[in-house]
C-alpha cells in the first residue's frame, strides 16, 4: 500500500481491534484506533505500530453502540466524505470500508433474535452500500466470523455463558489475527478487485 493509506479502527486497543491494527501496519498504512477504556492499552497499540514503522494515534471515543446497525450507519457516515475524497486524490484511487458482522448475519439462531437482526443489518447495509459508491472507487466489504477467541464472550453471564460454552464445546476458537489476515486482503487489494464478503469459521465449527 502507498504511503498515504490510512485505517481508521473502531475498538482498536484489544482484540480483534489490536490485532487489525498491527496487521494494516504491517502492510504499510497508519492507523487511527479509538477506544472506550484502557488507555494504557491504547498507548500499548500505538507503541507496536509504530515500531513498525508506522504512524498511530489513539482516540478515546465510546464505540458500544457502534457494535449495531445503527452504529456503523453512524460511522460510515461520519467518514464518507473523506473516503471518497481519499478514493479520488490518491494514489491508490480506491478507498475501503470494511464491516465486520458475524456469521449470525447469516443463519439465525433460537435466543439471539437482536443479535441476528443486527448482524444481518450490518451485512445488508454494507452490500446496499457496495452498490450505491462502488462506481466512485468506494469499496464496501463485510466480514463474518464464527466464533473467535475475545473478550467478548467473557462478557456473557448467566444462562447465556453456560449456553455458549456448551455450544462451543470442543470449538478451536479463530485467533483475532485469523481475522486480521482478511481485513488485510480486502484493504491491500488492487483496484480492480474488490472482495464483497468473507465469511470465516473455526475449522470445527458447524453453524
Amino acid at each position: 500500500m502507498s504511503s498515504s493509506a490510512i485505517g481508521l479502527i473502531t475498538g482498536g486497543s484489544r482484540g480483534l481491534g489490536r490485532a487489525t491494527a498491527l496487521k494494516l501496519a504491517e502492510s504499510g498504512t497508519d492507523v487511527i484506533i479509538t477506544y472506550r477504556s484502557g488507555k494504557d492499552e491504547a498507548t500499548s497499540v500505538v507503541e507496536a505500530v509504530e515500531a513498525l514503522g508506522r504512524r498511530a494515534v489513539a482516540l478515546r471515543l465510546d464505540t458500544t453502540d457502534f457494535v449495531n446497525v445503527k452504529g456503523v450507519m453512524y460511522v460510515v457516515k461520519a467518514v464518507l466524505p473523506h473516503l471518497l475524497e481519499a478514493a479520488n486524490s490518491t494514489d491508490r484511487q480506491v478507498a475501503d470500508v470494511i464491516n465486520i458482522s458475524s456469521v449470525a448475519g447469516r443463519v439465525a439462531t433460537a435466543g439471539v433474535a437482536i443479535y441476528n437482526a443486527g448482524k444481518f443489518g450490518v451485512t445488508a447495509a454494507t452490500e446496499a452500500w457496495r452498490q450505491e459508491f462502488g462506481d466512485r472507487n468506494l469499496r464496501f466489504s463485510v466480514i463474518e466470523p464464527g466464533a473467535v477467541d475475545t473478550e467478548l464472550f467473557g462478557h456473557q453471564q448467566g444462562h447465556a455463558k453456560e449456553a455458549e460454552s456448551r455450544r462451543f464445546e470442543g470449538v478451536e476458537k479463530l485467533h483475532p489475527e485469523d481475522v486480521a489476515d482478511a481485513i488485510a486482503y480486502i484493504a491491500t487489494s488492487p483496484r480492480r478487485r474488490a472482495i464483497n464478503e468473507i465469511v470465516i469459521r473455526p475449522t470445527d465449527q458447524k453453524f
